[in-house]
């Protein structure tokens, strides 16, 4: 019996398959509907960069489980070894099965997480059946309810932790955090990177040499590393490097790119 809901995501990659996802920065529930009809495996909830609402959150995950798609919600960074644990509870609670930390320095920091995360005895995360983590409510009437060591033994087995590397010491430091258990993805920011590396810009040849050293450090390690796409040569390109998971960018900036688009469309109409 599952007492959790399947994270298909999870099985996707687990089969060996591409999972594709957008980040969701406008906070419109619309745009998770036409993302499930164009056929995305998942979006991110940010939650670093843009301000939203825990009942809204929790609608987001609803819709998305209602249309078979995976939510990923990214936290606010760490700072000075510190996660935020109290939005990866929230998020954990609105019935989200990946989180997603940024500025992931060192393993210990990795651990914390685990620690958030899991439910023992692999972490400390308080249980409740009730909440929705839980994949239903059981009838009243039910001798016993949800059986917790059961329950706890599944939700753990279908939650997935993404740590986002972003600093010289994360870099440093890579493959102790992939071989911290419970991590199942890494991935590169590169933008803070070359800010903390003292880099004069983040297109500077140190920054993908970076990157490399990250993804080939999850790959020997049996992880994952997402990559952020911004356009089909780069997924090939990754693809080949052996990413299977693609952030396709966020809405904000195709819908962006769509409209400095269609306002030339009327070019050349009028003098």
């Amino acid at each position: 019996m599952e007492f959790v809901r399947p994270n298909r995501m999870k099985a996707k990659l687990e089969a060996g398959k591409v999972a594709n996802g957008i980040e969701l920065w406008l906070r419109d529930p619309r745009i998770i509907e036409l993302l499930a009809q164009a056929g995305y495996d998942f979006f991110q909830i940010e939650n670093e960069h843009v301000a939203n609402d825990w009942s809204a959150i929790e609608e987001y995950a609803r819709l998305g489980d209602a249309l078979g798609m995976t939510t990923v919600f990214r936290t606010e960074q760490c700072f000075h070894g510190e996660i935020p644990f109290n939005q990866i509870i929230k998020a954990l609670k609105c019935g989200i099965q990946v989180i997603k930390v940024p500025h992931v320095d060192n393993a210990d920091v990795a651990r914390k997480i685990v620690d958030a995360v899991k439910y023992p005895p692999i972490g400390s995360r308080g249980v409740a059946t009730c909440d929705r983590s839980a994949a239903f409510l059981p009838a009243s009437n039910v001798p016993g309810g949800i059986p917790v060591v059961e329950f706890v033994k599944e939700a753990n087995s279908q939650t997935q932790i993404w740590c986002r590397i972003e600093s010289d010491e994360g870099v440093e430091s890579i493959d102790e955090i992939c071989a911290v258990e419970g991590v199942d993805v890494v991935a590169f920011g590169h933008q803070d990177y070359s800010l903390n590396a003292g880099l004069p810009s983040d297109k500077d040849p140190q920054v993908a040499q970076a990157r490399a050293r990250v993804r080939e450090a999850a790959l020997r390690a049996g992880k994952h590393m997402y990559y952020q796409a911004h356009d089909p040569e780069s997924v090939r390109r990754e693809y080949d490097n052996g990413v299977r998971i693609f952030l396709m960018s966020l809405d904000m900036l195709h819908l962006n790119n769509m409209l400095l688009e269609v306002i030339h469309w009327t070019d050349g109409l009028q003098d």
